[in-house]
């Protein structure tokens, strides 16, 4: 997967509402992601 995927993917997961995306300081910065509950739910849906 190319750096760019994974900066973007997350992003827009953030960005659709389905994870929250925390950004500690430090260097590097450190980035956290939680699932929201419409992530959670997606996620059920999508497991088989």
């Amino acid at each position: 997967m190319s750096e760019k995927m994974l900066s973007q993917t997350p992003r827009a997961l953030d960005r659709d509402g389905l994870v929250v995306r925390d950004v500690r300081p430090g260097n590097p910065p450190h980035v956290e992601y939680r699932l929201t509950p419409l992530g959670a739910e997606a996620s059920t849906r999508s497991s088989p």
